[in-house]
């Protein structure tokens, strides 16, 4: 960000923007948002990204236990909101025949600007790790298979 504010002043400023934007839940439940948030962000294959979601995740009040839940797809005891905020990044990801019912599901629940905060949550999973590539600055992302051993390590 530093570097985009001495090169390109304008743009800093719109990025600043669109990184609040990113960081807001709307009309989503914490779980729902983070766990969409959490497998877009896994998907994207950046560790340090993920890692840094994770934290903002655990300081929106989700436990560790869901966490770890969300991150190893293991969401058969998780709450209705986490499995439906995998399922739905994974189906928007993965282009699956399930989009439509998981959009379906979102907006009956929590109407068309909770299906936007949803479908700007695998969004902004992915924008970082992308934007980090297309500057060629992606070098230091370890994969996210090294943060989910650490995990395994530290569980």
């Amino acid at each position: 960000m530093t570097e985009l504010v001495d090169i390109y002043y304008e743009k800093a400023t719109l990025l600043a923007k669109a990184m609040e934007l990113g960081g807001h839940n709307g009309h989503l439940p914490q779980e729902l948002y983070h766990s969409i948030k959490l497998r877009s962000m896994q998907v994207a294959d950046c560790g340090p990204c993920l890692q840094l979601s994770i934290t903002m995740a655990g300081r929106a009040g989700l436990s560790k236990e869901m966490i770890a839940a969300i991150l190893k797809g293991d969401l058969q005891d998780m709450p209705r909101f986490v499995q439906l905020g995998w399922n739905y990044a994974d189906a928007i990801l993965n282009r699956t025949d399930k989009i439509d019912e998981y959009c379906r599901e979102i907006e009956i629940e929590f109407g068309k600007r909770g299906l936007w905060d949803a479908s700007l949550a695998v969004v902004y999973g992915q924008f970082y790790p992308i934007l980090k590539r297309g500057l060629g600055i992606a070098q230091s992302c370890s994969p996210v298979s090294v943060l989910l051993e650490d995990l395994a390590v530290a569980g």
